[in-house]
């Protein structure tokens, strides 16, 4: 049976003044570069409950396989947004698998490509993408 994982989610934004403040810190952080390919679906359903309770639903799959996370509302402090997420790794899921995982969310709809469009279209992109 897979572990599951309950974490929270902390992501802190830092202003940086100019070019060459941005220039040092990627500098500094250049050793820690890596690559790393992902395939992200969000999902919700069609009434969108999900989001109106501020939660997200993601499958993803990356090199080290599949997983579906649970991520709950974002915490806002001055300088900083955390989050809870469940995540529970989906083992050796081939493209079979992956279909049943799939149907299970057919209650649901993969959400995030078509909110991004609709904050496009009303001129607010960035901070609908940010809600997600």
């Amino acid at each position: 049976m897979p572990s599951t994982t309950c974490t929270t989610e902390l992501e802190l934004k830092i202003r940086l003044p100019d070019e060459a403040a941005y220039q040092r810190v990627c500098a500094v952080l250049a050793p820690l570069q890596r690559e790393l390919h992902q395939d992200n679906r969000f999902y919700d359903t069609s009434d969108r409950r999900l989001r109106a309770s501020k939660l997200v639903l993601r499958l993803r799959q990356e090199e080290s396989g599949w997983s579906i996370t649970l991520k709950g509302p974002k915490t806002r402090s001055a300088d900083a947004v955390s989050r809870l997420e469940i995540e529970v790794p989906l083992q050796a899921l081939e493209a079979e698998s992956r279909g049943r995982y799939e149907e299970a969310l057919a209650g649901y709809r993969q959400a995030f490509s078509e909110a991004v469009q609709e904050a496009a279209a009303a001129g607010s992109a960035e901070e609908r993408a940010n809600d997600l």
